[in-house]
Order: C-alpha cells, then sequence, then structure tokens
C-alpha cells in the first residue's frame, strides 16, 4: 500500500459483506487537510480473487462502508 507519512493512521478494521471480506485501513488529516484515504483490501468469500480500493474523502466522515456496500465485482 501506498506510504501516508503525513497523515494520522486510525486502527485498521474488519470489512465483511455478504460477497467479500478484507481489511480497511484509514489515514486522516492528511498533510493537515481535511482529505483522508481508506485503503481497502478485499478478496471474495471463496478466496478465488482480490480487489484493493482506494477511498478519497475530502471531510472527516466515513463514508467508507457505504462505498464498499454498493461496490461490485464481476468475474469475466
Amino acid at each position: 500500500m501506498p506510504g501516508h507519512k503525513d497523515c494520522q493512521q486510525i486502527p485498521d478494521r474488519e470489512y465483511q459483506s455478504d460477497e467479500l471480506v478484507g481489511q480497511v485501513s484509514r489515514w486522516t488529516t492528511c498533510r493537515g487537510t481535511s482529505a483522508s484515504f481508506s485503503e481497502v483490501l478485499l478478496t471474495g468469500r471463496d478466496g478465488t480473487y482480490g480487489v484493493y480500493v482506494q477511498i478519497k474523502q475530502i471531510d472527516q466522515t466515513d463514508f467508507a462502508d457505504e462505498i464498499l456496500d454498493s461496490l461490485r465485482v464481476a468475474l469475466r
């Protein structure tokens, strides 16, 4: 994952949906601004694929779960 040396790290947390499981890492107050980043490593529940998602937000509200809940991964 990219470095976030000018941000404050929030403790990692687990994420789970019907199809995906993963780990959410979040950094806030990046470079002294209200910007935050959530980086998420997801795998399908069957373990056959992985997805990396980075979410940038511009205020202190964490919408990562709502965004991840709307994410659909299509395998072709």
